[in-house]
């Protein structure tokens, strides 16, 4: 990583790397709303990826409307991957509108969290909730939040997300690093680090924290 590359520069990268991602996934995507249950595992699990990885790069630059978004998007694409849920035809059509509209918001991260996606948000909520029971219905759209002696951050998440940890027998982790000693002094850059934890778990959120001299902390699985 060189010595002068800022943080402006790093956001292009994430821009410019999100947007790979979108047009890797674009025939997976044209794909799947041809085959529906048909369609090739591994291609869904590219969406999945996709999604995930958008998700991931988001936090270190606050764009929380990316993160909500790329982060619905993957719980649904995670459902289909999980055979908990079929790729009907109108499933498909939600997906679709998602991965658009974060490519409307990538065309300007700064102003990306101005941005309504209330609409795209309800519609994957209700696809993630139809295979709950009742009485779970609600923890789609429920905040809790998750603290841990000695950080000052707190993290927010659904219940759902929570639940589901717990579910599939993960565990939470919450790793606090600093983005110059511990990344850039490394060699590395942000990106860099987000592909190896993304190897080794599932990244739940992350928090960058300008106050605290570039200290990041996040939560994984």
């Amino acid at each position: 990583m060189s010595d002068d590359l800022s943080l402006d520069d790093i956001l292009v990268m994430y821009v410019q790397e999100a947007r790979e991602h979108l047009e890797s996934i674009e025939s997976d995507l044209l794909a799947l709303e041809r085959e529906g249950a048909d369609s090739d595992e591994e291609s869904i699990n590219k969406m999945f990826r996709a999604a995930h990885s958008i998700k991931g790069g988001s936090g270190f630059w606050g764009l929380d409307t990316i993160k909500e978004l790329s982060h619905r998007t993957e719980n649904v694409l995670d459902l289909i991957r999980k055979r908990r849920l079929e790729p009907a035809p109108e499933v498909v059509s939600v997906i679709l509108k998602a991965f658009d509209r974060l490519g409307e918001l990538l065309d300007d991260p700064p102003a990306s969290n101005g941005m309504d996606i209330a609409a795209e948000v309800a519609a994957l909520e209700r696809l993630t909730a139809r295979h709950l029971p009742e009485s779970e219905k609600k923890s789609v759209s429920r905040r809790v939040e998750v603290r841990h002696p000695g950080v000052p951050v707190v993290f927010e998440m659904t219940e759902f997300d929570l639940r589901k940890a717990g579910r599939d027998g993960s565990h939470l982790y919450i790793l606090e690093f600093d983005l110059l000693k511990d990344v850039h002094r490394r060699g590395k850059t942000p990106l860099d680090f987000l592909d190896g934890l993304n190897e080794q778990g599932s990244i739940l959120d992350i928090i960058y924290d300008l106050a605290s001299g570039g200290t990041t902390v996040m939560v994984t699985t």
